[in-house]
């Protein structure tokens, strides 16, 4: 899995990884808390956990929800928080913004020249080539 990860993608990655480390707020840390660490910042990935428990049940309180996200987007990563209602299962729901990524243009129909196309399909021109000519 590590080497098809482009690190200029952005990627969110969230989950119930049950390790748990000062790095997202636990008290302690455990045995998983290592290998997520070192395979975080093998890839790269920023953990955006402010420290709130992400699991409760009854008395136990405990951080091992974790959102990263590569560095490529954690600056648009805002609002991160733990929702404070009751979740049935015990893992609190976790929300968070992500700021606008850019969007590819959407093409705006009524500037194409029709009659310029077809005279181009007739033609067997290409469009591009007869767009550059009056």
């Amino acid at each position: 899995m590590l080497g098809n990860i482009d690190l200029e993608d952005k990627i969110i990655i969230l989950g119930d990884f049950n390790a748990k480390s000062p790095e997202w707020g636990a008290p302690t840390q455990d045995r998983r808390e290592e290998c997520l660490v070192e395979w975080a910042a093998a890839l790269d990935f920023v953990s955006h956990n402010t420290g709130e428990p992400t699991f409760i049940r009854g008395d136990t309180r405990s951080h091992i929800d974790i959102t990263f996200t590569t560095q490529s987007l954690a600056s648009r990563i805002s609002g991160w928080r733990v929702l404070d209602h009751e979740a049935l299962s015990g893992h609190q729901h976790i929300i968070f913004n992500v700021q606008n990524i850019s969007r590819v243009p959407r093409r705006q129909v009524s500037v194409v020249v029709f009659s310029k196309y077809s005279s181009c399909l007739i033609n067997g021109m290409s469009f591009a080539s007869s767009s550059s000519h009056p």
